[in-house]
């Protein structure tokens, strides 16, 4: 039977090379959760170095997943003890540790999703939302909690850091209204955070503090009141419908509700840019290449939707000569598009 050392012992000793793969990741998992419970930078590095200097050739993929995601843990327990992050301190989105942490997770979900180990993929998929969070890549963060959460459901972290996150998002916004709908789903997440199973009792108390400032800043009957976000038009057409939908189902509207709600309300290209103070004589420069810059999106989207939807070969293709070069190559009207 293999020894379980304790924290105490395994800072004091270097070889373990006489343990499983098993039984060297929880070494790892102890070295980093307990160094970080104590502030010990010297603790979580120990263990992240050890990690390192591990060869994985006697690992099966789950445990190489699961050394990975303690690793993971490790950089951004680092993080967090290297750079402290509050009110009126400054970190840099840019450090040694984030990068390696993102990366470990992502090493870890590679192994971890030949497994059916939902836990494991829940918890790797959460801190990698939670990375992308910190770093300001919000929509990226929704998408991963997203991902967690269909493969879990109800798993805890994933809810409340998708209500962190989507407060988090809110407040880059400036048009108020969306900003509201942001802070309506953020809270219901948050609140459903506060009271399940599953979450850190430090994540619980972040938790509630954010819904908290939610609460009092828009009220807590106008956050739980019922909105319909189902009660537009899609058009009148048929293939106006088709199209929107196509739109909603995969994201595409300049909309930052698209970014995380299914619903008719998103079916619009809303996102524009705030009002900007200029001299009187000034042309509006800024407002005037967003206005190409979104039409040239939003053509570039329907010609993409009009060249997988047609079936048909167009005219204008007919008696165009092609050389057979052999290399697969296929050339048309909708390829263009």
């Amino acid at each position: 039977m293999a020894k379980k050392y304790t924290y105490e012992q395994a800072m004091i000793k270097d070889d373990f090379s006489e343990l499983s793969p098993k039984d060297f990741c929880k070494v790892i998992g102890r070295l980093i959760d307990t160094g970080f419970s104590k502030k010990e930078i010297l603790g979580v590095e120990k263990g992240v170095n050890l990690a390192k200097s591990k060869s994985t050739d006697n690992f099966d993929e789950y445990w190489r997943a699961v050394l990975y995601y303690y690793m993971a843990n490790g950089w951004g327990s680092l993080q967090r003890l290297r750079n402290p992050t509050g009110p009126d301190l400054r970190f840099s989105l840019e450090s040694v540790e984030v990068e390696q942490e993102i990366l470990h997770l992502r090493k870890a979900l590679v192994f971890a999703e030949k497994f059916e180990n939902a836990h494991l993929i829940a918890q790797i998929l959460t801190n990698l939302g939670n990375a992308m969070d910190h770093v300001g890549r919000f929509i990226e963060a929704i998408f991963y909690w997203h991902l967690a959460l269909a493969i879990m459901p109800g798993f805890g972290m994933a809810i409340g850091n998708l209500g962190k996150g989507l407060f988090n998002y809110a407040r880059v916004l400036f048009d108020e209204g969306h900003r509201f709908i942001f802070c309506k789903f953020a809270f219901k997440y948050l609140q459903k955070a506060t009271k399940g199973r599953q979450v850190y009792e430090e994540a619980r108390r972040d938790f509630a503090k954010i819904a908290k400032t939610i609460s009092d800043r828009y009220g807590h009957d106008n956050l739980v009141a019922d909105m319909d976000l189902n009660n537009f038009s899609l058009g009148r057409s048929k293939i106006e419908i088709t199209y929107r939908e196509w739109c909603l189902s995969n994201g595409l509207f300049l909309n930052p509700l698209n970014d995380f709600v299914y619903a008719k309300m998103v079916s619009h290209d809303s996102f524009f840019l705030p009002s900007i103070t200029a001299g009187l004589n000034d042309p509006p420069i800024y407002h005037t290449i967003y206005n190409q810059l979104k039409q040239e999106y939003v053509t570039a989207r329907y010609l993409l939707f009009e060249a997988i939807s047609e079936s048909k070969p167009h005219f204008s293709d007919k008696g165009n000569l092609q050389v057979d070069t052999l290399d697969y190559a296929v050339y048309s009207l909708n390829t263009k598009k």
